[in-house]
């Protein structure tokens, strides 16, 4: 090759660097060339999250090759079709807007989709609780003669009318012992009367039908053993026995019963008191702590770490640390200890709220006017909500940012875990059955 060629070839080695190097400096910027459009875009990209998670993605059609979490990128700028399944799943679906030189961020929730849907041959049913050994949904039900106390039997599905109880007015309370043997009932004209599944009989007590406890408590682990407040005295009642007599008085506003404590909150013309009580011997203190404001509810007691709640607030003590952690909740309709009890879920009228139990951290969940119930699935993990119409679930894990609602419901009443695999909805005169899947 003579010097001729060599001038040539380099003067056309350079001629191509300035022609393709804005190219690819262009096309890493993200510009590209629109064929349908004839003019050159610079394009955006999709953060795709899901709830469940390792769910596949569709984009205008075209399958993507990853699983969520995915970052999809040199996306033409525009609206995209996205759609996001999983087996065992609704699909979710959603056009995006893809924003030059941007990653838009999508979080999608998924809804288990409904398996089943069990009629309750009653309207204005009341549920009880729900009995996972014998996966029957227990209620109540108002009738002419009396007030029936049944069992809807999910496989296969029956009804079952356990008793009729001679109660015509209202019922105040109902709750359940720890594996159904005994049903506790408050009531507006009887008082106190429990009702015994295993031979369907009533069991009585020496009490006076007037008085109207303020609220029930049966032992965590013992059938025979349940506690209920009224007129500033606790009493324990020995199903076994058929007896009652008075664990702790006077003064006492709330209580906590655990597998070996019992927890009361006793006031005095001063000061409010949280106590460890011996539950064999009455009044017997074996642990006092002294407050300085009042208390409504004991929502959480430990050997490290005790959250209390009164007017408007919700306050988190460590005992041996000193820390104090505090919120503004108004009211608390509900709380429940996640399985692991590492968690504490407060619902309030319009917020739900969870707690680290050991820290004291606080974290605001939702904020709705229309809240009803709440349910912590913890084998997900997430919180299912139940509004007025819908039920919203939020993913927390890593963090509560994941959320959607699904399902249009005329006048829920409660949510329940029906079993490892299964979610229950009360509606009107209806079970409706979620199956929820591992992520």
């Amino acid at each position: 090759m003579n010097v001729f060629q060599r001038r040539i070839l380099y003067l056309a080695a350079i001629a191509v660097f300035l022609v393709l190097a804005p190219i690819v400096l262009l096309y890493g910027q993200g510009w590209r060339l629109d064929f349908r459009r004839a003019q050159v875009v610079r394009t955006g990209g999709i953060y795709i999250d899901s709830f469940p998670q390792r769910a596949s993605v569709t984009i205008n059609s075209r399958p993507m090759s990853r699983l969520t979490p995915i970052s999809i990128f040199n996306l033409r700028p525009g609206v995209a079709n996205v759609v996001i399944d999983k087996p065992g799943w609704q699909p979710w679906s959603g056009r995006i807007t893809v924003v030059p030189q941007s990653l838009t961020q999508v979080a999608a929730v998924m809804m288990p989709s409904p398996v089943s849907s069990l009629v309750l041959p009653e309207s204005q049913s009341v549920p009880i609780s729900f009995d996972r050994s014998r996966g029957q949904l227990l209620y109540l039900i108002q009738q002419a003669n009396g007030t029936a106390v049944k069992a809807l039997t999910l496989d296969p599905p029956a009804v079952q009318t356990i008793a009729i109880l001679p109660v015509t007015g209202k019922v105040h309370q109902a709750t359940a012992s720890a594996t159904h043997k005994y049903i506790a009932l408050v009531t507006e004209k009887l008082g106190l009367i429990v009702l015994r599944r295993n031979d369907v009989g009533l069991v009585t007590f020496d009490f006076p039908a007037s008085s109207t406890p303020s609220r029930i408590s049966w032992h965590p682990t013992d059938d025979e053993e349940f506690y209920f407040l009224d007129r500033g005295s606790l009493w324990q009642a020995d199903m076994a026995q058929g007896q009652m007599k008075v664990a702790a008085s006077p003064n006492i506003k709330e209580f906590m019963i655990g597998n070996d404590a019992l927890w009361v909150i006793r006031q005095t013309s001063i000061m409010e008191k949280l106590q460890r009580l011996n539950v064999k011997k009455q009044n017997d203190v074996l642990e006092e702590i002294r407050l300085d404001f009042a208390v409504d509810k004991i929502l959480y007691v430990s050997s490290e770490a005790f959250i209390i709640s009164n007017k408007n607030s919700v306050v988190f003590l460590n005992r041996q640390a000193g820390l104090i952690n505090s919120i503004q909740l108004d009211k608390i309709k509900a709380h429940y200890l996640d399985s692991t009890k590492r968690w504490l879920l407060l619902l309030g009228d319009s917020e739900v709220w969870t707690v680290d139990v050991r820290t004291g951290e606080f974290t605001l969940v939702s904020r709705r006017s229309d809240l009803r119930d709440a349910l912590w699935y913890q084998r997900l993990p997430a919180i299912f909500m139940l509004t007025d119409r819908t039920v919203q679930i939020i993913s927390t894990k890593p963090t509560p940012i994941l959320s959607g609602a699904a399902g249009e419901f005329v006048d829920p009443q409660q949510l329940f875990s029906l079993d490892e695999s299964n979610i229950g909805i009360v509606e009107a005169n209806r079970l409706v059955i979620w199956q929820v899947k591992q992520r």
